[in-house]
């Protein structure tokens, strides 16, 4: 016997499909309709019977059975609808299997699984009447049916209260209207959606539960929610467990959900994100969220979002939180808003920070890229980078008038690069990057302002695209800001490029791996010393999401140049930042990024250092005649007009 609900009108039609098995292996096929109207039927012991009958239910009944061509009879105290042709079938007959299939899986399309319709007279909680409707509902999920089932706990005043962990299967859509109040032991999860090793697509849930003993001495969770996939969650209520709520990739993804965060309260950690045997959470969007402790354990601590995994948390934006979890004066204990252990590329907007420690976030592990910023929040507010500090983690808050200054820009390359020169050989200038080409004899002076014809290149309206052979880039003064930030924007981001750094100190001369104490010159994540460039630093994996990266006290220059992968530099633009230091002070003709060639635009050619004229810091100067054991070029290092100050230059690129 298999059980279907079908809502007409408001009206909800219980459809058994019956078998009756016979010795002779013959059988007779019956469908039936019992039916009653919401709320005023009454099950028990599997029977159903109808407690009302009114005339608009027979004129519903009458319209539905001339429609579908069903007739009408009494059975007991049941009405039943059946079909007008009953026939006999044997057990081995493949077509009368299939009608039957075909039958259940046309229901089971417009199923809706009432959970109070599974309740039985005496129960003394809901455990067994959702774990009745659960199974029913599992033959719905196993169907291969078009749409998905909804689960639905319809307003109780008195909630739903129960005994065990709930545990619902993907491939359902859960609306709760009232919570689930945990009456039972210490240590078990409240409500548990999916399993380990599966996933689901595009589910929506809605989801609410309490503990009705609050308890952080076990590990155990108020939801727990398996790799779901383009969902939308939302989490109305979590109170007084361990973890409020767990969202779990595990050996699959959590990824490209939409979640909406209600009331989590009184739970140890309010929300963990957890990668699990190779799985990842990621690309999710999380909108408000109160995160409280407002009366429960507030001696111990407390961490409103948990980001843990294996290394594969990244990019899920946070909007609007609020976090109340109490401070550290308050309890004598650590209360901190955010840890991430580890992560990349995940933002924290517009957080809400009352009534809580200084510390927002820590960053531990190989988290690297992660930003947040404060609306409302205390004074002093600070992450707690544990991890190297070049990991391009920082907090914006109202305070701070700037974070990063842009220094330069290059625009869209496709819209500025052009054929300089036509013929044999051919040139192509790209935006305003010099070319260089790639290999460990080239330096500062093999700089071109041009591709030349042997270069293959491609300029459409999206982006070039530039071969192996050659890289594209650009000199950034370093006296004073030693923090930077580079973005790429490709044509195609599943193909990252990589550049090389090459550092220069005050008269322009290449700096080579480490200083006299072994200090490295360049550092950042994932930066390596090569020989390429006469001895470089390389930088890996540049895209739109940017790397931060930090040059050494006696750069006081660099040169960036972007290279293509494996596959190919299809890039639309370039922009580089600086990462200001709030404590110091910033000079504009200091402080900003220039081409090597910026003498074709102002016409600036010498004969030797000058003896005379007004010269500005930072002005780079091209020698007219350059000859050998002479210098390619100088630089201002100190402005000044020969009259009220005298300048002084730097040399760069001896000619050997």
């Amino acid at each position: 016997m298999v059980e279907t609900v079908v809502n007409f009108y408001g009206i909800n039609y219980y459809c058994l499909n019956h078998v009756n098995l016979t010795n002779t292996g013959k059988n007779q096929f019956y469908v039936y309709i019992i039916f009653s109207i919401e709320k005023l039927y009454l099950r028990r012991r599997e029977k159903y019977t109808l407690q009302r009958r009114n005339l608009l239910r027979v004129f519903l009944l009458s319209i539905f059975t001339f429609a579908f061509g069903w007739i009408i009879k009494r059975e007991s105290d049941n009405t039943i609808m059946q079909r007008s042709s009953s026939r006999e079938f044997t057990r081995e007959s493949e077509s009368d299997t299939s009608e039957i299939k075909l039958l259940t899986e046309q229901l089971a399309d417009i199923v809706t699984v009432n959970v109070k319709n599974y309740f039985y007279v005496g129960e003394s909680d809901w455990t067994n009447a959702i774990n009745r409707a659960i199974e029913f509902i599992k033959m719905i999920v196993d169907a291969p049916t078009g749409n998905k089932p909804l689960l639905f706990f319809p307003y109780n005043p008195d909630s739903y209260k129960t005994t065990s962990t709930i545990v619902i299967p993907h491939g359902v859509n859960i609306l709760m209207e009232s919570p689930i109040l945990y009456m039972g032991t210490d240590g078990a999860d409240i409500l548990r959606v999916g399993k380990a090793k599966t996933h689901a697509y595009s589910e929506n849930y809605k989801l609410q539960v309490i503990r009705n003993i609050k308890t952080w001495n076990s590990e155990c969770s108020g939801i727990v929610i398996y790799n779901s996939n383009q969902s939308n969650i939302e989490i109305v209520q979590t109170v007084g467990s361990k973890y409020g709520c767990t969202l779990f990739g595990d050996t699959k993804g959590f990824a490209y959900n939409f979640i909406t965060l209600q009331l989590l309260n009184d739970n140890q950690t309010h929300l963990r994100l957890k990668g699990l045997n190779g799985g990842w959470v990621n690309e999710n969007v999380f909108l408000n969220g109160r995160f409280a402790n407002t009366s429960f354990n507030k001696t111990r601590a407390r961490i409103a979002v948990l980001m843990e995994s294996e290394g594969r948390i990244n990019a899920n934006v946070f909007y609007k939180p609020s976090f109340e979890i109490g401070s550290f004066a308050d309890s004598g204990v650590e209360t901190i808003p955010i840890i991430i252990n580890p992560g990349r590329d995940n933002r924290f907007y517009d957080c809400r920070s009352e009534g809580n420690g200084t510390i927002l976030a820590r960053l531990l592990g190989i988290s690297f890229n992660n930003s947040f910023s404060l609306t409302y929040a205390n004074s002093g507010m600070v992450i707690d980078d544990r991890g190297d500090p070049l990991m391009g983690n920082y907090l914006a808050t109202n305070t701070l008038q700037e974070v990063t200054r842009t220094i330069y820009d290059s625009g869209f390359l496709s819209t500025k690069s052009y054929i300089s020169k036509s013929g044999t050989p051919s040139e192509y200038k790209i935006g305003d990057l010099f070319s260089i080409p790639v290999s460990s004899k080239m330096g500062k002076e093999d700089f071109k302002p041009f591709l030349s014809s042997s270069t293959t290149i491609e300029i459409n309206e999206k982006y070039i695209n530039v071969d192996d052979s050659r890289g594209l880039g650009r000199i950034v003064t370093s006296s004073v800001c030693k923090d930077f930030k580079v973005y790429v924007e490709l044509f195609n981001q599943n193909e990252p490029i990589r550049a090389y750094i090459i550092p220069y100190d005050i008269v322009g001369n290449q700096l080579m791996h480490t200083d006299e104490t072994g200090e490295e010159y360049v550092k950042a994540y994932g930066c390596y010393k090569v020989g390429e460039f006469r001895g470089s630093y390389y930088l890996s994996n540049l895209d739109k999401k940017g790397r931060v990266f930090r040059v050494g006290s006696k750069v006081n220059s660099f040169a960036i140049v972007f290279v293509r992968n494996s596959t190919g530099m299809k890039i639309s633009s370039v922009k580089i930042e600086q990462i200001l230091n709030t404590s110091k002070t910033y000079n504009d003709s200091v402080e900003s990024s220039y081409s090597p060639f910026d003498w074709m635009n102002n016409g600036i050619f010498v004969e030797g250092i000058p003896k005379s004229g007004k010269w500005e810091k930072g002005q780079i100067l091209t020698e007219r005649y350059p000859v050998i054991g002479g210098y390619s070029s100088y630089v201002v290092l100190m402005g000044g007009d020969f009259i009220t100050k005298i300048p002084t230059f730097g040399k760069i690129g001896k000619i050997e």
